[in-house]
């Protein structure tokens, strides 16, 4: 009983390992996919406030920073991930909000990596504040 206690015990332990190491995002798990914000940084993403990311098949993604669409082209090469030149409409919000929709910018703008794990997707940043973007798959 104890073996199979022992057994079981590193089984979960090593499955539990694995998800956390997570996986290198492909263009199949990226395209067509929309992505919530829930997190910027170690900061919960504002309640009330949506934020998507969708990726296209043409290296594009779009999506809503909270008050704005944006778009950009985007590169992929294993977990390396980059971002080039991101557009945006201009339409002004609440100070909070615009506030969010910075950050959250900035930090797509420094884009380095992009892993999924399970249902949760994370992009890295070389973004000195906010290091990373964490999204919730829609």
């Amino acid at each position: 009983m104890i073996r199979i206690t022992i057994c079981l015990f590193l089984f979960i332990s090593l499955v539990s390992c694995d998800s956390y190491k997570g996986k290198n995002a492909t263009e199949e798990d990226l395209v067509g996919s929309t992505w919530s914000l829930s997190n910027i940084g170690s900061l919960s993403a504002q309640r009330g406030v949506e934020v998507t990311l969708e990726f296209d098949s043409d290296n594009t993604f779009s999506g809503y920073s909270g008050c704005n669409n944006y778009e950009s082209g985007y590169s992929l090469i294993g977990e390396n991930f980059s971002v080039s030149g991101i557009t945006a409409s201009t339409d002004s919000c609440a100070e909070r909000v615009m506030d969010q929709e910075a950050n959250y910018i900035i930090t797509l703008e420094g884009a380095e990596s992009i892993k999924l794990y399970g249902d949760n997707l994370v992009i890295k940043s070389n973004d000195t504040i906010f290091n990373k973007l964490k999204f919730t798959k829609q």
